[in-house]
């Protein structure tokens, strides 16, 4: 998919894209051209990228590649004290409507403030907002499973129809 008015030789990248260009040396139909080119290429890549990984899954990757470079992560990363958290968030939650689970975080994380200061330093707000966000990493986490247990599902069908 290389641009007619490219001129040949090997300083293109595996996208059939310039290795070395100038905005110096190129005419507006030409920057509309490679940008042209370029947009399709990433609307290709991600279609690729759906079809192998699934959408959840695309998309995560597609959101840490646009990040750019690694850098530190957010938050402290610490496995048993979220652990802790969650387990302490499930007994809270367990006999609750609804509407009253939309307040648990906030509750918890007073009670944790409350007895465990030496275990959590952080402040009331810092706490809830840690576990709210442990609450959406494990959402996120099941769909991603879910989503991944129904691609599984559909190639075992897929095969199995195959060498039926």
């Amino acid at each position: 998919m290389v641009p007619s008015w490219f001129p040949p030789g090997p300083e293109f990248d595996r996208f059939g894209l310039p290795l070395n260009w100038s905005l110096l040396g190129e005419t507006e139909d030409q920057r509309i051209d490679r940008m042209a080119s370029v947009i399709g290429a990433v609307g290709e890549l991600y279609t690729v990228a759906v079809r192998h990984l699934g959408k959840q899954f695309a998309r995560e990757v597609w959101k840490a590649a646009a990040k750019g470079r690694p850098g530190r992560p957010k938050g402290r990363k610490d496995p048993e004290r979220d652990e802790l958290l969650l387990k302490m968030y499930d007994r809270f939650v367990s006999g609750k409507d609804e509407k009253a689970r939309k307040s648990v975080p906030r509750e918890l994380a007073e009670f944790v403030k409350c007895k465990g200061a030496d275990l959590f330093p952080a402040t009331t707000g810092a706490i809830e907002q840690r576990i709210r966000r442990l609450l959406k990493a494990r959402e996120q986490d099941r769909v991603m499973r879910s989503e991944a247990d129904r691609g599984l599902a559909a190639t075992m069908l897929a095969k199995n129809s195959r060498s039926a």
